[in-house]
């Protein structure tokens, strides 16, 4: 249904429309990470654009006031309410975030699963763009709500430092 010029733009777009008309609030409030594996896992595999895209899932991370939205697009790059899971703040337990083998992730224990998630940062995100030949701008946004999370620890998950 989409063609093969469908832009991280195109995403950012689509997920926000998809949010409000799902009531949920937008500002600077999500993130588009990676699932994965335990961090020693993922790093043997982080350099690998080939091992990624086998090995690892997109995600939208949407972080509300007193919950967190995991959204995943379907096969048409579409959001739905399908593929969307919604996480009571009070749910989650050992919620983290750092930088680990020049990544950021974000790591917390659901229903006695722990979750993984990886957002490359802004040097290898340079790279990766230079690569496959995709605008650096289009990343942007995504570091400026990674900053806005931080600042606010995550809507409370981190503990104030």
């Amino acid at each position: 249904m989409r063609s093969r010029d469908y832009t991280l733009e195109d995403e950012k777009n689509s997920l926000e429309n998809f949010l409000k008309d799902q009531n949920i609030e937008v500002n600077h409030n999500y993130l588009r990470m990676e699932k994965g594996y335990k961090p020693h896992l993922f790093g043997l595999i982080r350099f690998s654009l080939q091992l990624r895209s086998i090995m690892l899932n997109r995600y939208w991370l949407v972080f509300t006031s007193d919950r967190l939205v995991l959204l995943t697009q379907d096969n048409e790059y579409q959001f739905s309410s399908q593929n969307m899971t919604t996480i009571q703040y009070t749910a989650l337990h050992g919620f983290s975030f750092e930088k680990q083998y020049g990544d950021y992730c974000i790591h917390f224990t659901y229903c006695g699963e722990p979750y993984y998630f990886y957002l490359t940062d802004r040097i290898s995100s340079s790279l990766l763009s230079k690569l496959m030949n995709v605008d650096k701008g289009t990343y942007s946004y995504t570091f400026r709500n990674l900053k806005f999370l931080q600042q606010n620890n995550f809507k409370g998950l981190l503990e104030s430092e």
